[in-house]
């Protein structure tokens, strides 16, 4: 009946069946409900399955239903980051689709025809977060290049490299913001000799991964422009130092809901534009990071003399410091937070 409907454009029986559908959002109908709404794009019913399936993660899998399910709709449930089970279910939840897979396409059921159906797949399992004894095992049974091996105990160690996702999937994006209450509004142009350097060094007291900075600009109505023609981040050859400011009180940090423009209330005139990183950087415990980025030109941006300080929330705490290396037209008080979440 949905199909007639969709057809003959028969909205009022469209929104029946919809309805019909919605109902069978529990355990034992979303292996139906879920690949229907895919099929007919209907958003919303496919959003509260989603929503579902990541409430219930582990008992969505194992229900027979789910490992015969296309690959298009396999693929939105891998790459949801709201997942509620381990990396090691999914991993186990996929390699039994790759049989399936195997089958529905008359391919004989080996490691390297595996590999072949789950091309597309294979990627948004996030090895890196694996127990490393059981990835240990998984690298050995050949679904995965030794390449891709290297890569994963490289990102376990510290040094990610993009291949897989080392972000947890329910993981929550906090901006940590340092204090800009003493700010004064700085404008860069082209005539001042860029491209100007933005440096600053952040240390972490547990290992973190970083998303992004922000940069803070005067909030007056006016536009604000920043062109940036580099952002690096390295680590920095101290090691070990203590998490010691000078501050004698950490900031307080909000917590992101969005990467957005959000106004705060450390100062009513300040505004934070957040810059995402390509790929996410894991920040190891207590070593020192310097951040950099390169600007050609950059409006209305804020200039706050106070480098140093600390800013925590729950187990995150972020130290800031200016960063000493460089000093010719640098301008470290432009950075005046980063977006990380606990890895």
């Amino acid at each position: 009946m949905l199909c007639c409907a969709e057809n003959y454009k028969l909205v009022k029986l469209k929104n029946v069946c919809v309805g019909v559908l919605n109902t069978y959002i529990n355990i034992q109908g979303i292996a139906f409900a879920f690949p229907v709404s895919v099929q007919f794009s209907l958003l919303n019913t496919q959003i509260s399955c989603l929503k579902f399936i990541s409430d219930n993660t582990e008992e969505c899998l194992q229900m027979p239903g789910f490992i015969s399910l296309p690959e298009n709709c396999i693929e939105l449930i891998l790459s949801y980051k709201g997942l509620s089970c381990k990396e090691e279910v999914l991993f186990e939840y996929v390699m039994k689709c790759a049989v399936s897979l195997c089958q529905q396409t008359n391919l004989e059921i080996n490691i390297k025809n595996k590999r072949v159906v789950l091309q597309t797949l294979i990627k948004y399992i996030r090895f890196p977060l694996m127990d490393v004894t059981y990835f240990t095992d998984v690298s050995r049974i050949g679904i995965l290049t030794q390449k891709e091996v290297i890569s994963v105990f490289q990102t376990i160690h510290g040094n990610f490299n993009g291949c897989f996702s080392a972000v947890k999937r329910n993981s929550q994006i906090k901006r940590m913001v340092r204090n800009v209450n003493d700010a004064q509004i700085i404008h860069l142009t082209s005539t001042q000799k860029p491209p100007f350097a933005m440096c600053i060094d952040v240390s972490c007291s547990v290992t973190t991964i970083l998303h992004g900075i922000s940069l803070g600009c005067m909030y007056n109505g006016g536009k604000f422009q920043c062109i940036i023609t580099h952002l690096k981040v390295k680590s920095f050859p101290e090691r070990k130092l203590p998490m010691v400011c000078p501050n004698n009180q950490p900031t307080v940090v909000d917590i992101l809901s969005k990467l957005d423009n959000l106004k705060l209330g450390i100062n009513d005139n300040v505004q934070l534009r957040d810059i995402l990183l390509k790929e996410p950087v894991i920040l190891s415990k207590d070593n020192w990071y310097v951040i950099e980025i390169l600007v050609n030109n950059i409006s209305g941006s804020v200039k706050s003399s106070n480098c140093w300080d600390s800013v925590i929330d729950g187990n995150i705490q972020v130290m800031f410091r200016k960063h000493s290396e460089k000093t010719e037209n640098v301008h470290p008080e432009l950075i005046c937070g980063v977006l990380v979440s606990e890895k």
